[in-house]
């Protein structure tokens, strides 16, 4: 930037105008603000990678909690379905505990006929008594 002076400068350095410390001021105060631009620049750029993380850190999180969801959906459908299947265990069971303690058809009639011939044998044998007490009378 220009400062609209002109001013000389003499062998060895030194300026010859008044305005030399404005001059010197007014660079001064340039380099200055260069320096506070820069780091307003550079503050800028970190705010935009932390919005970015943070961006990204809300949609980590936002996603995480939509499986935390879906996780509690499929434990409640797991209880659910083993709670079902556990009924029918037990149905199961009890329909088997019934029919162990059901006779078969064929397994009543087998013993109805060897009820059938013990009867007989016996009836045979209190015939045989009784013709021997018969026998033994006379």
């Amino acid at each position: 930037m220009a400062t609209g002076t002109v001013s000389r400068v003499c062998p060895g350095g030194a300026a010859t105008s008044p305005l030399h410390g404005i001059t010197y001021s007014l660079e001064q105060g340039q380099k200055v603000l260069k320096s506070i631009q820069a780091t307003i620049l550079q503050v800028q750029r970190e705010c935009q990678k932390l919005s970015s993380a943070t961006r990204n850190l809300l949609n980590d999180s936002h996603q995480k909690q939509k499986d935390i969801e879906a996780l509690f959906q499929s434990l409640e459908r797991l209880e659910k379905v083993d709670k079902v299947d556990m009924e029918l265990g037990m149905d199961q069971k009890t329909e088997k505990a019934a029919l162990a303690g059901k006779v078969s058809h064929t397994q009543f009639e087998a013993s109805l006929k060897q009820l059938n011939e013990r009867n007989q044998e016996v009836l045979s044998w209190l015939m045989v008594q009784e013709q021997q007490l018969q026998q033994v009378q006379q």
